[in-house]
């Protein structure tokens, strides 16, 4: 099954015309059923456009179209008639490589005539000299790179990269050997603001740092929040039971801390005919991407995973986020990448936070108090009536 294309639910007053220049690119763009610009690639590109080589953070809610306005924004920079390495896209996890190969960087590479070499632990034996290299930051303990044609280096879920010490120092040390080559760094994140330390700490190495934001909310207008207080685990079960009894087809992810462990859930549910696959650290690289894969194509309905899921990964289809767990470490910042699974480009989505201890309802109103937002406290019988309506 084709996945939907992003930008096809986004509607707009924008035209790529106003933006992307190449009009090879923009034939790919409508090939691919893009038919406009989303906010932030309107706002983003057109930055770009006006404001040569500065660099800048692009923020924006998840499901916004951030991926497709990197994937634009390296191929206006490419010289094709340039085979050296010209631009860097480094990405967190297998998973979001994975899907911007798939989905984006191999169809346009193709279409647009240009090389691109994918770093991964995956991939054993690669050939660094192509003029994209798609990586992790592992890219930076390899000495015999040639970063002296750089023109662009992309970071996505920038954020992140900041919270891992050891990536953090090897960034450092990239920053600093490069700081001879002129090259644009154009960062990605749902979450980091002007004030953020991550922000601030990017801009030690990065001079003249921008900020282009969408309106500024990390939250989905789209999707609803709610609140279940209940006393035990058992009854926990029970209610995501119910809630699937009330939502035909609709694709969800479930949310726990650490490692799935719960076999009475997925047995459950299982028996109920809600077809489960765990996603955990459990499994090698090659078992994560085939359960991934047969969730994009709908082969299954509901993912029981850890917050490994929380970040890029796009399932058009999905409907629902369920916090089994309410996270504990960084927990804003989290939470919105959860919800961000749910009710992506446009769509409706439920958040459901299932509840159990003061502890987690002092993180809801966290939650609520830093995005000046309610999230309504719900009886079991209640959510069948909201989500009835819907």
């Amino acid at each position: 099954m084709s996945e939907t294309p992003i930008e096809s639910v986004h509607k707009t007053l924008y035209d790529w015309e106003d933006v992307v220049p190449d009009e090879r690119l923009i034939t790919c763009l409508f090939e691919r059923n893009y038919d406009n610009p989303s906010k932030i690639q309107y706002n983003l590109l057109n930055f770009i456009n006006n404001n040569k080589k500065q660099s800048v953070v692009a923020q924006a809610p998840n499901g916004s179209g951030k991926t497709l306005s990197f994937i634009i924004s390296l191929f206006q920079t490419i010289d094709v008639n340039n085979n050296n390495l010209q631009v860097i896209v480094l990405l967190p996890n297998q998973q979001i490589a994975d899907q911007t190969k798939n989905h984006y960087l191999d169809y346009f590479c193709q279409e647009l005539g240009v090389s691109v070499c994918y770093f991964y632990p995956t991939n054993k034996s690669p050939d660094l000299n192509k003029q994209i290299l798609c990586c992790s930051p592992a890219i930076f303990t390899v000495q015999n790179v040639n970063y002296s044609n750089l023109k662009l280096l992309i970071i996505d879920e920038s954020d992140i990269f900041y919270t891992l010490s050891g990536v953090k120092a090897q960034m450092e040390n990239f920053f600093r050997t490069t700081e001879s080559i002129s090259y644009q760094t154009l960062l990605f994140s749902a979450t980091m603001n002007p004030e953020s330390d991550a922000f601030n700490w990017y801009k030690c190495f990065i001079n003249n740092l921008g900020h282009v934001c969408t309106d500024g909310l990390v939250l989905q207008k789209e999707t609803q929040h709610f609140c279940i207080q209940v006393d035990d685990e058992n009854e926990k079960n029970q209610v995501i039971i119910d809630l699937f009894d009330l939502i035909d087809q609709a694709q969800s992810f479930i949310f726990f801390n650490k490692k799935i462990d719960n076999e009475q859930l997925k047995y459950d549910l299982d028996q109920k005919g809600y077809k489960t696959q765990v996603f955990n650290s459990n499994s090698s690289q090659a078992e994560r991407q085939k359960v991934l894969n047969s969730f994009r194509n709908n082969e299954f309905r509901v993912i029981l995973c850890t917050d490994s899921l929380s970040r890029g990964v796009d399932i058009p289809s999905s409907k629902m986020v369920i916090n089994y767990d309410m996270p504990m470490y960084d927990q804003i910042n989290t939470y919105i990448q959860r919800q961000g699974r749910c009710g992506r480009f446009g769509r409706e989505g439920f958040v459901i936070n299932i509840i159990m201890n003061e502890k987690e309802e002092q993180v809801i109103q966290e939650i609520e108090n830093s995005n000046s937002i309610s999230i309504p406290r719900i009886t079991k019988s209640e959510i069948r009536s909201i989500i009835k309506k819907h």
